[in-house]
C-alpha cells in the first residue's frame, strides 16, 4: 500500500545517533492515523550501521534502507532517499533532530490548503508533496550540507507553492555541527546563489 508519509533519514558518519533517532520516530508516530515509511539512507556504509538497521527492521516493519557510497557527502544521500520514497508526502530530517509530537499533523492543513512544500529551514524541517519532491530532487546538484537550502531555492524557482512553517519545539541532540559541516553549508549556499544568478538550473 502506498504510504501517506515518507520520512527520509540521511546518515553519513552519525551512526551512533541512529538507534535513538529510530526509537524516537517510532514513539512519535505510533499513535498517528495515517500510513508511513521510514527510509534510512546510508552514505558511508559500515558493518556496524548495517547490523543496526537490519536489527531495527525486525521490529519496525515500515523501515527501509538504501546504501550509496558518497564519501560522507550529504547531498546525494538525501537525493537518493527522496527519489526512492513512495509516500504522498516526503520529509527529510537530520538524524540528530528530534521533532515535537504532532509536528506533521500541523503541516497537513497547509498541504490540504494547496501547499506543495512546507519548509522551516531554521529547524531543518523540509517536507514536499510527491510531485514537487520528484521535480525538485531530480534537479538538486550540491553535494554537501546545503542540500536543504538548494531544495528550497529550486522550489521557488519552479513555482512550487511553498508554505512557511515554524517547528517551535524541535531540538537538536548530540554534538553541534562540526566546523567542516558548517563550511560545507556556506559553500553550498554560495554555489546555489551563483547558480540562480547565472541561470544554470535546468529541469
Amino acid at each position: 500500500m502506498k504510504p501517506f508519509l515518507s520520512i527520509v533519514i540521511p546518515v553519513c558518519d552519525e551512526g551512533k545517533n541512529l538507534p535513538l533517532a529510530l526509537i524516537d520516530i517510532d514513539r512519535r508516530l505510533s499513535g498517528v492515523d495515517y500510513s508511513y515509511e521510514v527510509i534510512v539512507v546510508d552514505g558511508d556504509p559500515s558493518d556496524a550501521k548495517t547490523k543496526t538497521i537490519e536489527r531495527f527492521k525486525k521490529f519496525f516493519p515500515y523501515l527501509r534502507s538504501e546504501k550509496i557510497l558518497t564519501g560522507g557527502k550529504k547531498g546525494p544521500v538525501v537525493k537518493t532517499g527522496m527519489l526512492s520514497a513512495r509516500g504522498s508526502y516526503r520529509l527529510f530530517v537530520d538524524v540528530e533532530m528530534q521533532l515535537p509530537l504532532g509536528w506533521f499533523a500541523e503541516a497537513i492543513p497547509l498541504f490540504k490548503g494547496g501547499a506543495e512544500a512546507v519548509l522551516d529551514p531554521r529547524n531543518r524541517f523540509w517536507c514536499f508533496g510527491e510531485e514537487a519532491a520528484e521535480r525538485i530532487f531530480r534537479a538538486v546538484s550540491v553535494a554537501g550540507e546545503g542540500i536543504g537550502f538548494e531544495a528550497a531555492a529550486l522550489a521557488r524557482l519552479m513555482g512550487v507553492n511553498v508554505a512557511a512553517f515554524s517547528v517551535q519545539d524541535a531540538t537538536l541532540e548530540g554534538p553541534r555541527p562540526k566546523f567542516s559541516a558548517r563550511l560545507s553549508a556556506v559553500r553550498d549556499i554560495i554555489t546555489v546563489r551563483l547558480n540562480v544568478l547565472l541561470h544554470r538550473y535546468t529541469w
